[in-house]
């Protein structure tokens, strides 16, 4: 509940590295969707959420490892 309710909240969702296999991710993903909170999904293998959220209106997909598009992400969002 308390990753839900974090959802709920947020101005921005960045899933990193998880196929979305899982409920919980998946769910937090149709809420952001539901609310129009932007995503950004980190993972070179876009399987799994990348076909979610190829539907989403503010959803951002980046094909490279966590350790080269982390840095660029936050330094995106702190200018």
């Amino acid at each position: 509940q308390s990753a839900m309710g974090a959802t709920s909240q947020a101005d921005l969702l960045v899933i990193v590295g998880t196929s979305g296999a899982t409920n919980l991710p998946s769910q937090m993903v149709f809420m952001a969707q539901r609310q129009g909170i932007p995503v950004i999904n980190i993972n070179p293998d876009q399987s799994g959420f990348g076909g979610l959220l190829q539907h989403h209106t503010h959803a951002l997909l980046v094909t490279d490892k966590a350790s080269e598009a982390l840095p660029k992400v936050v330094e995106a969002i702190l200018k």
